[in-house]
């Protein structure tokens, strides 16, 4: 099977849908792990919560934490799109839609693993 054989959906529909699985991921790791293990994962969960406590307050951010929750996935979805939407521009004028479809699924698999395991948060800490 080559590249010319395989039937993916269109860029757009990757592009969608890689959003969606992005906020599920975020949802389901920050609910049930709500440890940043990766510096990706950190910097979006305490750089959110950083934001919304020094625009409102600490007793708010507390309370209403579905709004740190909004923020973190407005974040996330925002650090996975640019770069997945600049990988399409840049494949549509030099690739077939398959090739770019397959580009951006590949770079949803890389910044999953940059939420869950690649670079751990622990070893910068230990550099610093």
């Amino acid at each position: 099977m080559t590249l010319a054989e395989l039937t993916l959906p269109s860029p757009r529909v990757v592009l969608i849908g890689s959003c969606v699985t992005i906020v599920c991921a975020w949802l389901v790791l920050d609910f049930a792990v709500r440890d940043p293990e990766t510096i990706l994962f950190g910097f979006i969960a305490l750089g959110s919560d950083f934001l919304v406590r020094n625009l409102t307050s600490g007793r708010f951010t507390d309370v209403y934490w579905p709004v740190v929750v909004g923020v973190k996935l407005f974040f996330c979805v925002l650090f996975f799109f640019i770069p997945a939407f600049g990988l399409q521009r840049l494949g549509r004028e030099r690739l077939s839609p398959n090739a770019v479809s397959l580009l951006t699924f590949g770079w949803l698999l890389f910044y999953l693993a940059t939420l869950t395991f690649l670079f751990n948060l622990r070893l910068l800490f230990r550099l610093l």
